[in-house]
């Protein structure tokens, strides 16, 4: 059972029949659901015995079967891979588990699989009788693992792009937005320096004109003995 497939659980006894415990599934899902059965006679834990073989026999509502080993026991658990052609049909599908060797045989009540119908059904696989050998559905099995395996990889590798995209874009902006900062304190600066100097400059003038007036105070010319002279202007 890997992190990528779907574990569902139910309970059956050998020995007594209820509701039959119903689990979910999609048409067309292939290997990736996987339903852990716990084995029970009359209430109590049924071991599956050395050299006995654990299957699950189906019907699909289309009448067809499937009859597929477990891909695994362990105590009493068996756990079943639920396959392409198990869920071709959507509906319900009836199915049972048996415990064989040879001609001795011991089936557990009936327990469903409820196939919801996909989106695109009329792209789905040809329903038909499935008989696997343990060999073939556990190499299924391992492909179809590999393959989501591939999947949930290349899924994380295009977020951490994403993610490494997005951090290079945040750089870009702060980079662009400093540089604007930086553009507007230079401006502000060289408006600085600018009315600085201007003031400098009106400064000098008034200096100069100051300078003018204190002149424009003194006049020169001749006194009365002919004699040039510099005069003190008053009003």
């Amino acid at each position: 059972m890997e992190e990528q497939q779907i574990l569902q659980k139910i309970n059956l006894d050998f020995a007594r029949a209820g509701i039959p415990p119903r689990v979910f599934a999609k048409q067309g899902d292939n290997n990736m659901r996987v339903v852990a059965v716990s084995l029970y006679n009359d209430g109590k834990a049924y071991k599956v015995p050395g050299g006995y073989a654990v299957n699950v026999s189906a019907k699909k509502p289309d009448g067809k079967s499937v009859y597929n080993p477990a891909t695994e026991v362990a105590g009493n658990v068996a756990y079943i891979t639920l396959t392409q052609q198990m869920l071709a049909v959507h509906g319900i599908v009836s199915a049972e588990i048996e415990v064989v060797r040879g001609p001795d045989t011991l089936k557990t009540e009936k327990w469903q699989i409820n196939v919801e119908e996909c989106a695109n059904p009329e792209n789905q696989v040809e329903s038909t009788d499935e008989y696997k050998t343990i060999q073939q559905l556990l190499a299924e099995t391992e492909a179809a693992k590999a393959a989501a395996a591939t999947s949930a990889s290349a899924a994380a590798k295009s977020a951490q792009e994403a993610k490494d995209a997005a951090a290079q874009a945040a750089a870009d902006a702060k980079k662009v937005i400093d540089e604007g900062v930086n553009d507007k304190l230079q401006q502000m600066q060289k408006i600085q320096t600018d009315v600085t100097a201007k003031a400098n400059k009106v400064s000098t003038d008034a200096a100069k004109v100051e300078g003018y007036a204190k002149a424009a105070q003194y006049l020169i010319g001749y006194n009365k003995k002919n004699i040039l002279t510099v005069f003190l202007y008053e009003e």
